[in-house]
């Protein structure tokens, strides 16, 4: 058994849901903004946006969820594992800043 057949099966994700989707990228939601922006009769359209800054400080509640999911135990310690000790890094041009990714 797969993640995509426990937490990720069809009718447990938004249809919204970009991140993390084996079938969509980031540039599918920025195609899908502009369409719905697109598509908008309005004079003005209001985009919310999410600041993904504190992205990381939810690896307790997903280790969660996966667990009173029924997530296979293999899966679910291969996640705990990749979840320990992560870094994360930026480029931008020439300039790339790394830091380890915590809680805090």
């Amino acid at each position: 058994m797969y993640l995509i057949d426990t937490v990720l099966a069809p009718g447990r994700v938004s249809d919204r849901q970009f991140g993390f989707m084996s079938s969509k990228s980031t540039e599918d939601a920025v195609v899908e903004l502009r369409r719905a922006v697109s598509a908008s009769e309005g004079k003005y359209t209001i985009v919310l946006l999410f600041d993904i800054s504190g992205a990381f400080d939810w690896w307790p509640l997903v280790l969660q969820k996966l667990n009173s999911r029924e997530c296979p135990k293999n899966v679910f310690e291969v996640l705990r594992s990749y979840f320990d000790k992560r870094r994360v890094s930026i480029s931008i041009g020439d300039t790339k800043v790394s830091k380890w990714a915590t809680r805090r």
